[in-house]
């Protein structure tokens, strides 16, 4: 009976696994932040060849750039902003996964710690080499995960329009602006700055030093938020270590956006950023737009 059970096991496990390797799923499959930034690390590291990216740009960033409709941008752009993250995490990735994109997009929207996570480093871990070859121990191809991304994925319009009808709350959103503001209100600490944009500094030399471009980009936010002082403090800083005489930068347009809380854009303006990013990126010549 037991040796029955395994075999039924075994065989279904192997069904999976190949069903896995010939079906493509487009389901969002996180269940919260922290899933969804591992499975888009994970899916880099375990699914995209070296040789690939030789003519990818690879966008990194938060939550911000998250947002970005990238398949508006075409094929050969990949999203490596994470929820909660910064830059730095997705530059680290790809520096530890040894690959050279032809094109870096660094958002410039904040300056948050630079420090190595966790899951990062779990990936590139010896003891867990065995996901790269088995896609069924992939995070997004968990079972429980496909359930709740094909349940999403069917009620991807109600999920859409409440999202439109939590913005349409006035009095709920000017709260949220009025929180950022007393956050943004505070200028960014000298040395902890000076810390980080070192060390981000020192990241972008190295794959400069690989002949890989790299374009800065500040993804827009509520016109009340563009010129608080955390926002300046942060362009300032960005322009004494990545001068403009010397880097490339795409400024946000004015816009009338919509957004969630005002700094993440909802999916329509989003698609509506991502095409002004789109022919921003042609006057720059970018070898990944086709």
């Amino acid at each position: 009976m037991i040796f029955r059970s395994l075999v039924v096991v075994i065989v279904l496990f192997i069904i999976f696994e190949i069903s896995l390797r010939v079906w493509i799923v487009n389901w969002d499959t996180s269940q919260n932040d922290k899933s969804a930034n591992l499975i888009g690390a994970q899916n880099f590291v375990y699914n995209y060849s070296k040789l690939d990216l030789s003519k990818d740009t690879i966008i990194v960033g938060s939550s911000i750039s998250r947002k970005l409709i990238i398949d508006s941008l075409g094929k050969n752009f990949i999203n490596l902003a994470f929820n909660g993250w910064s830059a730095y995490d997705g530059l680290d990735l790809l520096k530890r996964s040894k690959s050279l994109p032809s094109c870096i997009l660094i958002e410039s929207n904040s300056l948050r710690e630079v420090v190595t996570q966790e899951e990062i480093i779990n990936i590139f871990d010896p003891l867990y080499s065995y996901k790269e070859l088995i896609k069924s121990s992939q995070l997004q191809n968990q079972p429980v995960g496909l359930l709740i991304g094909f349940l999403k994925d069917q009620m991807k319009s109600k999920i859409l329009a409440s999202k439109k009808l939590k913005r349409s709350n006035v009095n709920l959103y000017n709260y949220s602006i009025q929180m950022i503001k007393k956050e943004y209100s505070k200028a960014l600490d000298d040395s902890i700055s000076i810390r980080r944009l070192n060390k981000l500094k020192s990241i972008v030399n190295e794959f400069e030093k690989q002949n890989v471009k790299v374009i800065l980009f500040e993804v827009p936010i509520d016109s009340s938020l563009m010129h608080t002082t955390y926002m300046d403090s942060a362009r300032n800083y960005y322009k004494k270590y990545f001068p403009h005489a010397v880097y490339s930068y795409i400024q946000p347009p004015v816009n009338n956006y919509v957004y969630s809380d005002g700094i993440h854009l909802l999916p329509e303006s989003a698609i509506e950023y991502t095409n002004f990013l789109k022919k921003s990126l042609l006057l720059f010549n970018s070898p990944s737009i086709n």
